[in-house]
């Protein structure tokens, strides 16, 4: 009796390794040239918007139906922000102390996915510390992720937030006639590729 159930014991052990797989390990995905980053606002004469000519970031994967996302790092050189003014172009990165915090940067601390109905797509829910002239505060966000069919994903979304918070006065500009409002909304579209993506169109 003892030796039959050894010998079961031992055959559904056996059964279990052969069957279980290994998880997939995390691809890092960096965003590619298209990927967007611009910030809205409102002041005393009209509304406004600057946008991030360079975006720099990446992320790690693993494809799974739902897909983990994690070790996101994004950075956006201050002095790429273009306002379409100059005056404001010069004022805003007066405002965020470019030359002594020249970037604006995210990192991720925790994230959790979860799939929709449209097949491919997903959403996460991202919480992580965001810096900006030298203020570092937690930092919680929703992207909507997409699967694309190159391979590549692409993530959307947006965050208001206010500059007070971060210790950045509001613009003015004309000797005070034109004042930027506190409250502004940061949206962003970005395209990433894997490196193996990559790796197999060169």
């Amino acid at each position: 009796m003892n030796t039959a159930i050894r010998t079961l014991t031992a055959a559904l052990a056996l059964l279990l390794v052969l069957a279980w797989q290994p998880p997939d390990p995390p691809d890092t995905y960096s965003f590619q040239a298209d990927s967007r980053l611009w910030v809205e606002g409102t002041s005393t004469i009209h509304d406004w918007t600057c946008e991030a000519s360079t975006l720099d970031g990446s992320l790690s994967v693993v494809t799974a139906d739902a897909p983990q996302v994690s070790d996101v790092t994004v950075a956006v050189p201050v002095e790429s922000l273009e306002c379409k003014n100059g005056t404001m172009n010069k004022k805003a990165k007066k405002a965020l102390a470019a030359d002594d915090h020249p970037q604006i940067t995210f990192e991720l601390t925790a994230a959790s996915v979860s799939t929709e109905a449209a097949e491919g797509d997903f959403a996460v829910d991202a919480t992580g510390t965001l810096t900006i002239a030298g203020t570092t505060k937690t930092t919680e966000l929703t992207a909507q992720g997409y699967r694309l069919e190159n391979g590549q994903m692409r993530f959307t979304g947006s965050y208001p937030m206010k500059m007070t918070d971060f210790g950045v006065d509001p613009p003015s500009a004309m000797l005070g006639t034109l004042k930027t409002g506190d409250e502004v909304v940061v949206h962003f579209d970005v395209v990433a590729a894997s490196s193996s993506t990559q790796a197999a169109n060169e």
